[in-house]
């Protein structure tokens, strides 16, 4: 392993944290850096790969309208000093937020040009984000300066390969014309680079303004004046392969599919609002509009009352709205999906998006709709709100997920155990645990456990709580050496909002109150991530959180083992 090429080793590092950058990114929430962060002791070869990955992007953040700007290498550990003495020849993008009246000033532009990150020789950089926020309010200039400026800055940007440029929370006050100058320079800089998105929320495309060629991903908002963004979507339709559109108002909303407009090229589209009143299964269109799409996220109604958005026969994902009425309509137009990966939205105001246990089992938890794709399924989130007996069979979850996040589950360890051994290809949890339920479990219930269960699954490595401050660290410490202990692959909790040190020590504390002491070798090796090997060989450790006699406020039940026999 240590004799690996240098590029196949950086791929490898690479992996580790990207692993789980994909639409569905959210169902997990592994943290490869740390991991990284081990490989700079392997060998030259390791710790070269690990330090190009570690100072690949650098960020620049311009909080006001003057020269000031603090700067960063994104996944440099701050514990680990500076890196700028030989990181910039590693950088290969640029991220830069800056406050609109910081561009409009021609400040920001005045201090990149001094920036070492800027200059021509350090040729690795070809990407750069660019994120504007913040009010002309604060720019006391005239309009012909401002003018002069955001296109002098715009044309510096445009020299980079991949251009993503984000607006957000823009304010022009009472100027007048200031949108249509930065929207045309947006949209020219977009033009010199070779790949480009927009992400132009609160402004509005200029009458007449042709898209640049190579803009492959917008996200815009529609408004009630919505003819200038439909027309500048329907421009952009050939190239584009992300679309993301947010509805101020559903004002020709049906525009989107008139006029054969036709989406070669688009992979991704999500249609959001924060509206209560969106269209239910209103409009009709013609043709195959978004023939390849792979990727959709509707957090809106179901606007259509045909099948416009699900005619592609390459959709993998899907997120929706769970309306009853809507989901029994559309379940013909499944009839021969590949589905993967689906997911259920709340909607701003109108929709329930939390079931009892008896809502669950009166079907108003959508399991018809799940089971129409019961064979190609891997990944599921809902939020679903157990608070009995957790019946698998009768939640008929498919038995083939890898990935399920069911954030508003409080579960037992039992529960969890049943979910586990019923779904044996299940590599990733996220759920609560039940905060009314004390662990109370001894040496010899450990081992039942084990005797009755190992292999529970052995596929499962991840599990996420959702709501991590409703639980002391004794408790979530039992429960990751009892997974460590049933499933052999289990290696990984998020613990980013604690102290991932306590959880070493509670884990070593837990192992000597249960008399687990044959088994730490193999949960040490497992829990690797959340233990600090120096404590066990020492056997110095303490726990912040008292003794293991103390409970949490509130609880009232003591989850009986003896059950899972």
């Amino acid at each position: 392993m240590q004799e690996l090429p240098w590029d196949i080793v950086y791929q490898i590092v690479c992996g580790l944290i990207s692993r789980n950058e994909s639409i569905i990114k959210k169902f997990s929430s592994y943290n490869g850096l740390n991991d990284v962060l081990v490989l700079l002791k392997v060998n030259h070869t390791w710790r070269s790969a690990a330090l190009a990955f570690m100072l690949q992007s650098f960020s620049i953040v311009f909080p006001q309208h003057n020269c000031f700007a603090s700067t960063k290498f994104k996944y440099w550990p701050r514990y680990m000093g500076k890196a700028e003495e030989y990181g910039y020849g590693y950088i290969k993008e640029i991220e830069v937020n800056a406050r609109l009246a910081a561009i409009a000033s021609g400040s920001a532009l005045k201090t990149m040009k001094t920036m070492n990150v800027f200059n021509t020789e350090f040729t690795s950089v070809n990407s750069l984000t660019l994120t504007i926020s913040g009010s002309l309010e604060d720019y006391w200039g005239n309009a012909s300066d401002y003018q002069q400026h955001t296109e002098a800055f715009f044309k510096f940007i445009g020299k980079y390969s991949s251009l993503n440029i984000v607006c957000e929370h823009i304010s022009f006050g009472n100027a007048s014309g200031i949108n249509d100058v930065l929207f045309s320079n947006i949209n020219q800089a977009a033009g010199q680079a070779k790949y480009a998105g927009l992400s132009i929320y609160g402004l509005r495309a200029p009458p007449g303004i042709q898209p640049a060629l190579n803009l492959s991903a917008l996200d815009i908002e529609w408004n009630a004046d919505y003819k200038t963004t439909a027309c500048f979507i329907h421009r952009c339709s050939p190239q584009l392969t992300k679309l993301c559109i947010e509805y101020k108002s559903f004002d020709g909303m049906d525009s989107l599919v008139l006029g054969n407009i036709r989406c070669p090229s688009l992979r991704k589209l999500a249609l959001t609002t924060e509206l209560y009143n969106s269209p239910i299964m209103e409009y009709y269109s013609e043709g195959i509009p978004f023939p390849y799409l792979k990727h959709l996220k509707l957090s809106i109604n179901y606007p259509f009352a045909d099948d416009t958005l699900f005619r592609s026969s390459s959709l993998e994902s899907l997120q929706l709205v769970n309306h009853r009425g809507t989901l029994e309509n559309i379940s013909g137009f499944f009839s021969n999906s590949k589905l993967q990966h689906l997911g259920f939205v709340s909607h701003p105001h109108n929709m329930k998006s939390r079931y009892t246990y008896e809502e669950l089992v009166s079907e108003r938890y959508p399991h018809e709709f799940v089971r129409i794709f019961k064979q190609t399924l891997k990944t599921l989130e809902a939020k679903l709100y157990y608070d009995s007996k957790l019946d698998i069979q009768k939640f008929l979850f498919p038995e083939n997920l890898q990935m399920l996040n069911i954030p508003e589950a409080y579960l037992t360890m039992r529960e969890i155990i049943t979910l586990l051994d019923y779904l044996q290809s299940l590599s990733h949890l996220t759920c609560n645990l039940n905060p009314g339920v004390r662990i109370n479990i001894t040496s010899s219930e450990v081992e039942e456990l084990v005797s009755n269960y190992y292999p529970l699954n052995t596929v499962f490595w991840n599990w996420r709580l959702a709501r991590r401050f409703l639980h002391d660290y004794a408790t979530v410490a039992i429960h990751l050496i009892v997974f460590a202990m049933l499933c052999p692959n289990f290696s990984y909790m998020d613990t980013s909002s604690h102290n991932p040190r306590l959880y070493g020590m509670e884990i070593s504390r837990q192992i000597s109150l249960l008399k687990l002491d044959k088994y730490k070798d193999q949960i040490v090796k497992q829990l690797w991530r959340h233990v600090n090997g120096d404590l066990f060989k020492s056997g110095e450790f303490e726990s912040d959180n008292g003794s293991d006699d103390e409970s949490m406020s509130g609880c009232e039940l003591v989850e009986d083992f003896s059950l899972l026999a």
